[in-house]
């Protein structure tokens, strides 16, 4: 695994909430995703988002409560990060009270550490079945920065890496799933 690699997430929501109000990205518990890489980038609306956040912390496990992140603000930089996260996405309600996640901790926007692209790689490949964008999701796959870059004849690491789609949220659990049914 190369330095330039990034770990490319479909993921609207947590682009425009988490990311850029929390700079992290909080995901299903045990989600797969390789150690060694060390960005994140996010596939939103049909592109590659401009930023390739550097990331600084990574925890599987971490409880969705008032409680835990009562307990962590009294904590390390990172506890008192993590804590936010928490806070805010019970207050949203992207993440149901008692569930359990992985929370990514991540460089901002406009952190030095944070690759900025020229503008957002869109996704210009197309179906052979419908003649648009593919259907198939493949919600995270690692690209290679170079690949992401401002040549336009390039972005067929950009294509690999953006065959994903919007995500049902996080914390859309089999309950709720259910729940939300018996109220139709």
């Amino acid at each position: 695994m190369a330095d330039d690699d990034v770990l490319i997430v479909a993921a609207g929501y947590a682009h425009d909430h988490q990311y850029r109000e929390f700079s992290a990205y909080a995901c299903r518990l045990g989600r797969s995703f390789r150690t060694q890489i060390m960005r994140m980038g996010f596939y939103a609306r049909g592109a590659i988002q401009l930023h390739l956040a550097r990331i600084r912390y990574r925890e599987d496990g971490v409880w969705f409560t008032e409680a835990e992140a009562a307990r962590r603000r009294a904590g390390s930089v990172a506890d008192q990060h993590v804590a936010r996260v928490i806070t805010a996405s019970l207050l949203h309600g992207t993440w149901r009270e008692g569930t359990r996640g992985q929370v990514f901790l991540l460089s901002g926007p406009d952190d030095a550490d944070t690759i900025r692209l020229p503008r957002p790689v869109l996704n210009d490949a197309t179906s052979a079945k419908t003649g648009g964008p593919p259907g198939a999701v493949k919600p995270a796959c690692p690209a290679r920065i170079a690949g992401l870059g401002t040549d336009p004849d390039r972005h067929q690491h950009g294509r690999q890496a953006d065959h994903g789609r919007e995500r049902p949220r996080p914390h859309c659990d089999q309950a709720e799933r259910q729940d939300r049914l018996r109220r139709r």
